[in-house]
């Protein structure tokens, strides 16, 4: 049994503290628990984030009455996704707030809307990306 805590801070250093009841030396701990740590933080099978965001084209495009539409962030960043009609007005909001790194979808329903084009806008940071979309019934 193991009664211990392991910490990794930002800059993936780790301190680890605790105690067991196995007749192991500190070394042999330390070697089990670096072991353990290297394949959990492995970066070997992560996704590889871009080094600015992206926003991808919905899909299925065009669409009815539902589409996925999805973007990439290469760091944690506030975040508003929003629909336009083609005069600029703008129809809703998708997403406003908080995001973290990463991949991010959200299926839209357009089920209340009229056939047409439509712009979709995300704003992250100081950088704004727009994409256009098809409704068609």
């Amino acid at each position: 049994a193991y009664d211990r805590s392991v910490v990794i801070d930002i800059n993936g250093n780790v301190a680890y503290k605790g105690s067991s009841f196995v007749n192991n030396d500190y070394e042999d701990v330390n070697e089990s628990i670096q072991d353990e740590l290297a394949l959990a933080t492995s970066n070997e099978h992560k996704a590889e984030l871009p080094n600015s965001i992206l926003l991808k084209q919905n899909f299925p495009n065009p669409f009815n009455p539902t589409t996925t539409i999805s973007y990439t962030l290469p760091e944690a960043t506030n975040v508003s996704l929003n629909i336009y009609n083609m005069l600029g007005i703008h129809i809703i909001s998708l997403q406003n707030g908080f995001k973290p790194a990463g991949e991010h979808s959200i299926t839209f329903d357009a089920s209340s809307m009229s056939s047409g084009l439509y712009i979709y806008k995300l704003s992250a940071g100081a950088t704004t990306l727009t994409k256009r979309m098809t409704l068609i019934k």
